[in-house]
């Protein structure tokens, strides 16, 4: 039985560190407003952006309509299509003597009209992420969260090509690579030197929480720990391998995350991404799954043999080989996407 009702602000704390909680029973007034409570509970939205664009022949639709065929591409959203609408026929023209790339990612959630420039060329006007959390993020921790999945030190771009979030022209939300870095922001880690676990702190003040909650609740609050634990297990993973790492005497200084499996840091930030939704810390949120024209050389274990050329690659779509490798990663980022999909919905 329930003996006290929780705010929507508390928090588990412990020695330099805090943890928000997701919405439980024990934050509604009563049942009797229960059902309310959760009609109305916030709204989420969260965008993922896979860059250098796809194969449009293997990614369109053949029809539409209520059972619509699925297109090669699409094949892995068959367990989940039943939550999934598909949007098609949106685009905007193309700028003459202004970066392709640089316009799809700045472009992509853009207030801009189709056809409007701005002094740069690029249509920075206020993405819809931000629009958006200019009310929903009056009520959290952040008011957005930017991540980008890029694995590249050379940063041989410019902040075009590794952002889709803009607070206006000029304005960029920055994006967020580091896994340990987004955790520590999430959890507000000061320090815990002394410990391997954000939760081994908290743990004390969640036991004490245990007789304010109902057995659905504690089994919540018990699936929200373990995923918090699972992405500090995968982190710490990363930086045990540094030291591998380190023996190779590197040319490039390697960071954790580029220590990272694609479909590990993929993973590892949508989860990072999903567990700050869950507990309320943000209700908007941005995800890329890699950067718009990074030439450098990239390793996606287990779909190809050797790193691959992304972006010139996808300048040599007229060749069958090259366009036939195309359509198998743009399967892998389906397949990343789905995954996240099916631990969540």
């Amino acid at each position: 039985m329930r003996t006290g009702k929780l705010t929507r602000r508390t928090v588990l704390r412990g020695s330099g560190a805090t943890i928000a909680l997701p919405l439980l029973e024990a934050m509604h007034r009563s049942s009797a407003v229960k059902a309310a409570t959760i009609a109305s509970a916030p709204r989420r939205l969260a965008f993922f952006y896979i860059p250098n664009g796809v194969v449009q022949s293997a990614w369109n639709l053949p029809d539409v309509g209520k059972d619509y065929p699925l297109s090669p591409t699409l094949k892995p959203i068959e367990s989940v299509r039943d939550n999934i609408l598909i949007v098609s026929n949106l685009d905007r023209i193309k700028v003459a003597g202004t970066d392709g790339h640089a316009q799809a990612s700045t472009c992509w959630l853009s207030s801009a009209a189709p056809d409007e420039l701005s002094p740069a060329g690029y249509p920075l006007k206020r993405t819809i992420d931000q629009i958006i959390a200019d009310n929903a993020g009056l009520e959290t921790s952040f008011r957005s969260l930017e991540l980008s999945c890029n694995p590249y030190e050379d940063n041989r771009e410019s902040i075009y090509f590794d952002n889709i979030s803009w607070f206006g022209y000029g304005h960029v939300a920055r994006s967020l690579r580091d896994p340990s870095e987004v955790f520590n922001r999430l959890f507000r880690v000061e320090e815990y030197t002394n410990s391997n676990s954000v939760l081994d702190l908290v743990m004390e003040d969640a036991k004490s929480l245990q007789p304010q909650l109902s057995g659905l609740d504690r089994h919540k609050l018990a699936e929200y720990t373990d995923a918090v634990r699972t992405v500090e297990k995968q982190i710490t993973r990363v930086r045990r391998r540094q030291d591998d790492i380190a023996k190779l005497n590197p040319t490039t200084p390697i960071k954790p995350w580029q220590a990272m499996r694609r479909d590990e840091f993929i993973q590892v930030m949508g989860d990072l991404m999903i567990l700050a939704l869950q507990s309320d810390l943000t209700r908007v949120a941005t995800l890329m799954t890699g950067p718009e024209r990074w030439g450098s050389p990239l390793n996606v274990e287990g779909w190809f043999d050797k790193p691959i050329q992304h972006h010139s690659w996808t300048h040599g779509q007229h060749n069958e080989g090259i366009r036939k490798q195309l359509e198998r990663l743009d399967l892998f980022h389906l397949e990343q996407y789905v995954d996240l999909s099916l631990i969540h919905i």
